[in-house]
């Protein structure tokens, strides 16, 4: 037995090893050019609204996501889990799963958008006092709840068949055709023309991707045929995992939701946007790679492989991802008004000076989400719970505190302590609950790495800042010292292409 265990230890180790760096760097590649089409998307809106503009753009865009994960029920999820763990092998019950899945998410989004529609129709102030002038376009946005719920679901279908490049290149071509609806939308219909184009894309999008699955695994989305309930109910644990993750589908997008009110409240539109600013720079960031979370860690952790198997995967990882972070974040805690201004336009230059917190931030909880995968992946759905609740408490608790005196600043710092709760609760329970102390062993790495990117943010946001060239060097010796991390092999296969080249 225990040689058994120790074979799937490094197994797991060499499968992380010589797969996670390729994993992030192809994800991040894909998703990196996805992003830019995104941050097209915002920076056209920035030019063509201003800061009070993109603010209530911000708004609208996290009520329709709050509606969204209410009314998906964490199917998306459930269905990169548990198709996982069904296998490719087993295609029969594969084409079940994917059938009910996709069939009760769209009739359980249906079901929300519909709820909402008819609020923001009769009573809009029922879901934000400050929406009533903006109800065309609030329903325009509530549309688009399904597919906007269908289609990372449809990804994560590709990601459990490990066709994570191809989940990335839809992602990519939605997220162009976004940018053009958007001025075009924008141009001709203000935000209600915006929020029509976006559906129009969203319902193409998502056809596209159903009809791919069907052409190349021959997956069908018959509406007749076996209730989708039924199904799901015989498929061991999938109702109790979607029961308890659909907690958090009030507490996670309330918080960002509350966030952006409080900080409305107290100080204005303008203010708004420049906390999306601010906090849409740190996105971009972690959402380039935790694509390689969702697409490769998750289906791995998700296999039946053994516990301490996973642990050691897990590790592996991380030890990866930091030399990605630092790498990638360093480049934007170092220059912070330069992305600002890139991204957005001058007039948002004042979230420079609180930039590097929201990155941070999105870092802690890009790494908090390995733990809780690795949490999700040994079924402790109770704690994963537990402990995502706790963060998200905080990080609400301290942003009522904080952001009156503090302004989107303070929404920086207190996502900055509520993502660290995450992270320190999810490695502690991993360590005390599933023996798994092996998943923690890279964790020295994490935190040298937010040492240097918060002194480095602290340092680059002073008044009377280095001068470029001293930001250049700072910036290739932070990310040097942290390419000593990579072994031999992954430093070949970085290499590789550029020797073929010379």
């Amino acid at each position: 037995m225990g040689e058994a265990a120790d074979q799937q230890s490094g197994d797991a180790s060499s499968i992380a090893s010589s797969h996670a760096l390729e994993a992030i760097v192809t994800l991040g590649g894909i998703q990196a050019l996805t992003m830019l089409a995104g941050l097209a998307r915002t920076k056209v809106l920035a030019l063509l609204l201003g800061p009070g503009g993109l603010g209530m753009v911000s708004v609208i865009d996290q009520l329709v996501s709050l509606i969204t994960q209410i009314g998906s029920l964490s199917l998306p999820f459930a269905a990169l889990k548990f198709l996982s763990r069904d296998g490719v092998e087993e295609r029969e019950q594969f084409a079940r799963s994917y059938r009910a899945l996709v069939l009760a998410l769209l009739a359980a989004t249906a079901s929300a958008a519909g709820v909402a529609l008819v609020l923001a129709a009769v009573r809009p102030q029922l879901l934000g006092s400050d929406l009533g002038p903006y109800r065309a376009p609030l329903v325009a946005a509530l549309l688009g709840v399904p597919a906007l719920a269908a289609f990372p679901m449809l990804r994560n279908v590709l990601a459990s068949l490990v066709r994570y490049r191809e989940s990335g290149a839809f992602a990519f071509g939605n997220a162009v055709a976004l940018v053009a609806t958007t001025y075009v939308g924008v141009r001709v219909g203000g935000l209600t023309g915006m929020y029509l184009g976006n559906l129009l894309v969203g319902v193409l999008s998502t056809v596209a991707i159903a009809v791919y699955l069907w052409r190349a695994y021959g997956l069908r989305l018959r509406v007749r045929g076996e209730s989708p309930v039924k199904v799901l109910r015989a498929h061991p644990g999938l109702v109790a995992f979607s029961t308890s993750m659909y907690v958090l589908a009030f507490t996670s997008p309330t918080t960002y939701l509350v966030s952006r009110l409080v900080v409305l409240s107290h100080q204005g539109m303008v203010a708004v946007g420049l906390l999306s600013a601010a906090y849409g720079v740190g996105l971009a960031l972690r959402v380039v790679l935790t694509q390689a979370n969702q697409q490769f860690l998750t289906p791995l952790v998700n296999r039946r492989i053994g516990v301490e198997a996973r642990a050691v995967a897990v590790s592996e990882y991380l030890r990866v991802l930091m030399v990605i972070l630092v790498a990638g974040g360093m480049a934007v805690v170092l220059f912070p008004r330069l992305w600002v201004t890139l991204l957005y336009s001058h007039r948002f230059a004042e979230a420079a000076g609180y930039l590097f917190a929201f990155v941070m931030s999105e870092i802690i909880l890009l790494v908090a989400g390995v733990y809780t995968a690795l949490l999700i992946g040994y079924d402790d759905l109770r704690g994963f719970v537990a402990l995502t609740v706790v963060s998200n408490l905080v990080t609400i608790g301290l942003t009522i505190l904080i952001v009156p005196r503090l302004g989107p600043f303070g929404v920086g710092l207190a996502f900055l302590a509520g993502n660290g709760v995450m992270m320190v609760l999810s490695m502690a329970r991993l360590a005390t609950r599933h023996a798994a102390r092996a998943a923690g062993q890279a964790m020295k790495y994490v935190v040298a790495a937010l040492a240097l990117l918060g002194a480095a943010g602290w340092w680059a946001t002073d008044p009377h800042g280095p001068p470029v060239a001293w930001r250049i060097v700072a910036y290739v010796l932070g990310s040097g010292a942290f390419l000593g991390l990579l072994n031999p092999q992954e430093r070949r296969w970085m290499l590789t292409p550029w020797r073929r080249r010379g």
